[in-house]
């Protein structure tokens, strides 16, 4: 008896250190890893009056000089195709393209507005720019607006944003 319990002892010595070696993989895959992500929580177009509204999203830009200012001063569909705040050089900025559409109303101003959502209560709006159809409005035709948001980087996520054209 005296025999088999020492010929057993390395068996079960191996067995325990199999296990141990077993429970410290399994420790260590299970460390918990942070993950960052950045991205946009939603986005709302908002447009009633017939016009196309396509957001093309957030990029860097170049410096420009504010376009389509007031009803008094649009950008006109068939005449212009930008319509921004004014653009400093490196920082972001929002995109979006607005299109006549065969029943959009002629002679008419629109202003398009861009609010940006970076937190619960927190809210900064950019523009508005001003667009405006001719006597007669061709279907089709696009003007790009360009917000400027102030900033070299994106915001804090999250955040969502909404459009309207009105």
């Amino acid at each position: 008896m005296g025999i088999q319990t020492i010929a057993r002892a390395p068996i079960l010595l191996a067995i325990k250190i199999f296990l141990m070696l077993i429970m410290v993989a399994w420790a260590v895959n299970s460390v918990a890893q942070t993950t960052s992500y950045t991205s946009e929580a939603g986005g709302l177009n908002k447009t009633d009056n017939q016009l196309l509204v396509t957001a093309k999203g957030f990029s860097k830009t170049s410096t420009a000089s504010a376009a389509g200012t007031s009803c008094g001063s649009p950008v006109t569909y068939g005449s212009g195709t930008l319509a921004n705040t004014a653009l400093t050089g490196g920082d972001i900025i929002f995109d979006v393209q607005v299109n006549t559409t065969a029943t959009a109303p002629s002679s008419t101003c629109f202003t398009v507005t861009f609010y940006l959502f970076t937190s619960i209560g927190s809210q900064a709006t950019y523009g508005p720019v001003y667009l405006s159809t001719g006597a007669t409005v061709t279907p089709g035709q696009a003007i790009e607006c360009k917000f400027d948001l102030g900033s070299s980087s994106l915001p804090t996520p999250p955040f969502s944003y909404k459009l309207t054209v009105q």
